[in-house]
């Protein structure tokens, strides 16, 4: 871990990183990391980190986690965080994956902590503004994955996308704030009709997130040429090609169960999205199952819808990291978009809205972390002047 200021960014810049195990199979391991064994403390340390991402379980259990975790993580960097009004965070390995809203609020409160946006590349501390080349949002949801035929596999090996009807929930919320929003649903909201969105201001999707595990990479063998004392020698050794993770990860839409010649497929992968041309597009919201998740190995960088949509030129994301609640989400994106459409900053609009859901009187469940941190913000934090 390490905390240095930024040049010219108006914000301490915050890099965490931590050696995880990567496919998350091997609790407990003794595997190498940065080329050397993880120590007992670092596998106690990934072992809280992982009961903190599980957000299910009992709302006290969940927050003494993340007391634990914030007295080690953050308690250093405290002073400075109080200090300041953003934080930019570059997190590593699981670390990627943690409720940080919930941390920050265990070390030192909520209400006198700073905004944060997370880092996916570090393109995100140099891009020029880029200016809107088009206006309107562009909303795709409760898309019509519909059923796997006989003799037609499932896309993944888990079981068939089920339907989200909530997300119906979700995309009317964006329409009563922005009416002239363009809401794909059911059968339209197809991978092609995706694919070829223009650069929309905003791009909202919910939907369900494609990720399968990565499959062992086949052994390859390599010939070096080695210097030696009487001239040249080959040497000769086994490897491993790495698996591209930007093929294992993407979206569902409609006809993604039915993935056979008769009907259009209903994937878009990772990579797919990383050759759109979003140039202009202000934000990317993805409000599904997981999004945030990618393929995360020791010391790689985060890679998964996040680092897609900002390679495909997206400014920043508003990305899920589990499953999230129907009702629940409605009503934060309701507060996230109303404080947008008045020319708040993103992350000061994500941080109002958190802190409004996790106030209802009307709904006390909602002050577990999993109604009201399941989001986080990436890229550039400040507004978008066109969406008001």
């Amino acid at each position: 871990m390490s905390w240095r200021p930024s040049s010219g960014l108006g914000a301490p810049f915050l890099k965490l990183c931590f050696p995880g195990t990567g496919d998350g199979s091997r609790k407990g391991s003794t595997k190498q990391s940065f080329g050397r064994d993880r120590t007992a403390a670092e596998l106690r340390y990934e072992e809280k980190l992982r009961q903190l991402i599980d957000i299910m379980g009992p709302q006290k259990a969940i927050l003494d986690q993340a007391g634990r975790l914030a007295e080690s993580l953050l308690a250093p960097f405290a002073p400075i965080a109080e200090a300041t009004a953003m934080l930019l965070i570059a997190p590593d390995g699981l670390i990627t994956l943690a409720p940080f809203d919930v941390l920050l609020d265990a070390e030192i409160g909520l209400e006198k902590a700073p905004l944060t946006s997370f880092l996916v590349t570090g393109r995100d501390l140099l891009r020029k503004p880029e200016p809107a080349r088009n206006g309107g949002i562009a909303v795709f949801a409760n898309a019509d994955y519909g059923t796997v035929k006989p003799g037609c596999s499932a896309p993944l090996p888990d079981d068939a996308f089920q339907p989200l009807a909530g997300t119906e929930h979700e995309a009317a919320a964006v329409q009563a704030l922005f009416p002239d929003a363009r809401v794909i649903t059911a059968g339209d909201a197809t991978a092609d009709a995706f694919r070829t969105v223009d650069a929309p201001l905003i791009l909202h999707v919910a939907t369900h997130r494609f990720f399968s595990p990565l499959a062992t990479p086949d052994p390859v063998m390599t010939t070096d040429f080695v210097p030696m004392q009487d001239g040249i020698g080959l040497l000769t050794r086994q490897t491993a090609e790495p698996a591209d993770a930007m093929v294992h990860a993407g979206l569902a839409l409609a006809g993604a169960n039915r993935r056979d010649e008769a009907v259009a497929d209903g994937i878009v992968t990772a990579r797919e999205i990383a050759g759109m041309d979003l140039l202009g597009t202000q934000l990317v919201v993805l409000s599904a199952c997981q999004t945030g998740v990618g393929h995360i190995a020791d010391g790689e960088e985060f890679t998964g819808l996040r680092r897609a949509f900002a390679i495909a030129g997206a400014r920043s994301q508003l990305t899920s990291l589990w499953p999230v609640d129907d009702d629940a989400t409605a009503a934060l994106m309701t507060a996230f978009y109303e404080r947008i459409r008045t020319g708040a900053p993103r992350g000061e609009a994500l941080r109002a809205a958190e802190h409004a859901i996790r106030n209802r009187e009307d709904r006390p469940e909602w002050t577990h972390p999993f109604y009201w941190v399941a989001f986080q913000q990436s890229g550039d934090w400040g507004a978008i002047a066109a969406a008001g």
